[in-house]
């Protein structure tokens, strides 16, 4: 392929996506214009553009948002063409149209494109002209509660509520009884209008049990369109996918068929442009329904470009400049085995999936065979509560399905991040899992499979014994542990533990060598406590003074993080088995229970959405106090216990840190 006319590009996205899009233009001579917010400077994506414009405010809204001040950048650089990447303004149509106006080539879809196919509403429409089959829904650019619930009487439950302008589980609520239709409407079309600033949501139908399947398209604007792969992206959390492989596994020939035309005749009959991915549902019985088309490049394009060896943000470039795809693809693309990636975002599982924010202290990816590492961060960053969770992607490459497997298992077991929670235990436990190996799964599984509670009942409890073990070694020599060490003479240590109201008593039986231990724990009350025993050996420090163990044949290495101010202290694991990889949990001992608590602290740092409750209001154990946004997604802060609220510490509005007071209730004194 020649040289490309484009010599510089502005990049309007932050992060993985914009760091990946500068390699291929730094491979193919273009120099790049990236955005930066002040909590973005110091990311790898900012010193490895060449340009880089700092906007002076970190709020999405009046930055990355911001259409007159993207282009304005653009225009200070000289650029000659702008790529969205995804998520921010890929799919809005009039940033496209702007970007036009202003005489710089859009790297993507043109904007009358985007606005039929990025409007999930109007590309229902053209699905249906085009007589793909569709799950049955309700389209209006204006829908009400009334509305919904009239839908809801002829389609039934469960139902499901989407962005209009959205994709990435952005403004996605899933509703199963009518008395839910309200919290989810005013929610999704408040996240919609956070993240893609259109709160416009419609309603479909939800498919039960069924699998997540797209197909990845790439039109020149010229009448041709084609068909790249297919994928499965049906292991999702919240809606939002986790682990995605190319191409899918488990379907028929004729399924995969039916798949690729109804992509690919979509697309023609808008003589698409640019990359594209159509999305489907299939049930059970294989039956085909077209979701959404996602008008731009998707996070999971590198399991595509794996198993293609293509570039696709190369031939975004080059149709964007003008080439035929004749010129740029050779007509039968081949499929080179199998590829597997897994997001990991930071999110603590165990407390589902409650976003984390934080200096990096630890990072480190491991790059073994048949690994693509895709990430925005390096050791030393700080992940703000502005943006999404995304931290790194890992995408495993093998001959086989079963090898793809194998590579990425290793790679995630042998990766750390600390001390932010992180999803790394999280995927480990999801590709390990029988369900993923048969290819078992549909979109709903990995919520059944490992529902938060379960999580954070396997995940805490390990938690709480390894920190029982490090308070047991606090102070007991600087790179070793001593043999003949004893506490007080005697080779048990009991003590008590409350972790978010849940209580715990651990003893510690130490060898007589003191190079083993065993860490019994009783977990919760009454008169039948839950029981568990770890066995740990090979006791030793390292260089750092981190604990080093053996524990069911997994190395472990760990820490713990002070905080004495407070009396609490955050357990840094670098732990590489399948359940109780790298993890933190805060834990306070003898604390007081939920029920007795009088303030209620925000679990997370995020921006105060809505407050839902007035002073002297009596509430019940589990309503909501507070609507939390950080990362782009809404949180309900929900009432700890019954009682009178005696103050409201917020105003709507306020950006708030973790631990923050937020409401208290009266003693009734």
């Amino acid at each position: 392929m020649g040289s490309l006319g484009l010599k510089r590009i502005l990049i309007a996205n932050r992060g993985e996506i914009a760091l990946r899009i500068v390699r291929t233009c730094k491979r193919l001579g273009i120099e790049t214009v990236v955005l930066a917010s002040p909590a973005d400077r110091t990311l790898p994506y900012a010193q490895a553009a060449d340009h880089c414009f700092h906007f002076e405010n970190s709020e999405v809204s009046s930055s990355y948002l911001d259409i007159k001040s993207v282009i304005a950048a653009a225009k200070e650089y000289n650029c000659d063409a702008i790529h969205p990447g995804y998520g921010f303004l890929s799919e809005n149509s009039d940033f496209a149209a702007a970007v036009e106006k202003a005489g710089i080539t859009f790297v993507g879809p043109r904007s009358e494109t985007i606005s039929s196919l990025g409007d999930k509403i109007t590309a229902r429409t053209i699905a249906e002209k085009a007589k793909v089959p569709l799950v049955p829904g309700l389209n209006s650019d204006s829908l009400t509660l009334s509305d919904v619930e009239k839908f809801a009487e002829k389609a039934g439950f469960p139902l499901m509520i989407k962005a209009a302008a959205g994709g990435g589980g952005r403004g996605m609520r899933k509703v199963s009884t009518k008395g839910e239709i309200k919290e989810a409407l005013d929610s999704a079309q408040r996240e919609a209008k956070s993240f893609f600033g259109d709160a416009r949501v419609f309603v479909e139908r939800y498919v039960e049990r069924g699998r997540h399947i797209e197909v990845q398209v790439i039109g020149d604007g010229q009448g041709d369109v084609r068909s790249l792969s297919d994928r499965d992206c049906s292991w999702q959390r919240r809606h939002q996918k986790v682990i995605e492989e190319a191409p899918a596994p488990h379907l028929s020939d004729t399924t995969r068929e039916a798949l690729h035309k109804a992509a690919v005749d979509l697309c023609k009959s808008l003589s698409y442009r640019s990359a594209g991915t159509v999305e489907f549902m299939l049930d059970s019985d294989e039956n085909l329904y077209f979701l959404e088309v996602n008008s731009r490049l998707q996070v999971e394009h590198c399991v595509t470009e794996a198993i293609t060896s293509l570039d696709i943000v190369e031939l975004q470039l080059r149709v964007a400049d003008g080439a035929a795809l004749s010129e740029i693809l050779p007509e039968n693309i081949e499929i080179h085995g199998h590829a597997i990636e897994a997001r990991i975002c930071a999110e603590a599982p165990e407390a589902d999936f409650a976003p984390s924010t934080g200096r990096l202290e630890e990072f480190n990816l491991s790059p073994s065979d048949g690994i693509r590492i895709d990430s925005g961060f390096i050791k030393g960053n700080t992940v703000s509560h502005y943006y999404d969770s995304l931290l790194a992607k890992l995408i495993a490459h093998g001959d086989s399905r079963e090898e793809a497997i194998e590579r990425l298992l290793t790679s995630l077991k042998h990766s750390e991040i600390s001390p932010i929670p992180n999803n790394l235990a999280y995927c480990v436990e999801l590709v390990d899992s029988v369900e993923f190996r048969n290819v078992t799964h549909h979109v709903r599984l990995a919520e059944e499979l490992f529902p938060s509670d379960r999580l954070r009942d396997e995940l805490g409890t390990r938690a709480v014994a390894l920190l029982h073990l490090a308070e047991c070694l606090r102070g007991v020599g600087s790179s070793s542990i001593s043999p003949s060490w004893r506490v007080g003479n005697n080779s048990e240590v009991t003590r008590s533990y409350s972790v978010f109201g849940d209580q715990y008593e651990v003893t510690a039986a130490f060898s007589n060598s003191g190079k083993s231990v065993m860490l019994r724990l009783l977990h919760g009350s009454g008169d039948n406590p839950g029981l568990e025993t770890l066995f740990l050996q090979d006791l030793s420090r390292d260089e750092t003074g981190a604990i080093q163990c053996q524990l069911a044949g997994e190395r472990l290495r760990f820490s713990i993080g002070d905080k004495r101010s407070e009396g609490k202290r955050s357990l840094i694991g670098l732990l590489p088995g399948v359940s109780i990889k790298p993890f933190q949990k805060v834990l306070k001992e003898r604390s007081d229970s939920a029920s007795q608590a009088t303030t209620v602290q925000s679990p997370l740092p995020g921006k105060v959405l809505q407050i839902q409750v007035g002073v002297e209001q009596e509430v019940s154990e589990g309503d909501p106090l507070l609507v939390l946004e950080s990362m782009k997604m809404e949180h309900i802060i929900n009432a700890p216990r019954t009682g009178l609220i005696a103050e409201i510490l917020v105003n709507e509005g306020d950006t708030v840190e973790a631990e923050r007071a937020l409401v208290t209730f009266s003693t009734g004194e």
